[in-house]
């Protein structure tokens, strides 16, 4: 199976209450056809309040940028992570902090 990996992840930081986009860059060594490529995000309390993916993405040496509607979040701390699924099963690119601050 092609290595994917994660070149940018982000937002670090954001306002609370303010809707935002959030950017994944991924490649991979040969193109890869996944069935779904998403920002992940887990609050402090570990529960999912990740951003709508995209569908049937081709990942290639050259990238691909995925840029998620936005959505807001309430203030604090969140762990976010690129996410692809293939072939049914989902696999987790490096995780990251990112800190929504009050407004």
């Amino acid at each position: 199976m092609p290595a994917v990996t994660q070149d940018y992840l982000g937002p670090a930081y954001a306002t609370a209450g303010e809707a935002f986009s959030a950017v994944l860059e991924v490649s991979a060594d040969t193109a890869l056809t996944v069935q779904t490529l998403t920002v992940a995000v887990r609050d402090s309390a570990g529960n999912n309040q990740d951003f709508h993916g995209a569908h049937n993405v081709v990942i290639t040496q050259a990238g691909y940028t995925l840029t998620t509607a936005a959505k807001s979040f309430n203030a604090g701390t969140y762990t976010i992570f690129g996410a692809y699924q293939e072939g049914g099963i989902w696999y987790n690119l490096p995780s990251a902090i990112m800190v929504i601050g009050s407004p």
